[in-house]
């Protein structure tokens, strides 16, 4: 399995897992929820998303990204090899830091 087939794998099961934690008010966070394959993987949502998961001065934090990246990782571990593992992480920390 490539790196690329191997994260895309991950980002679709992590997708599913986000849209059943995610908190829906209108479903509109929800349904844009995307796991996208070309030209590289990557997920997609509306930009508030950030603001529902981290909070806002105006509202209380409801996380779902962190929790559910956890999930699927320990979900995955059997599944994929070390080295999609590594760069996962790797993505997900510049991404997200």
């Amino acid at each position: 399995m490539s790196i690329e087939k191997g994260i895309q794998k991950f980002a679709d099961k992590w997708v599913k897992n986000m849209q059943e934690k995610v908190p829906v008010r209108t479903g509109t966070l929800k349904r844009s929820l995307k796991s996208i394959d070309r030209p590289q993987p990557l997920i997609e949502m509306v930009y508030y998303g950030q603001y529902v998961d981290g909070g806002t001065k105006y509202m209380s934090a409801q996380p779902f990204i962190d929790p559910t990246f956890d999930e699927t990782f320990k979900e995955m571990a059997d599944v994929l090899p070390e080295e999609i593992f590594k760069q996962i992480e790797l993505a997900f920390d510049k991404t997200f830091q």
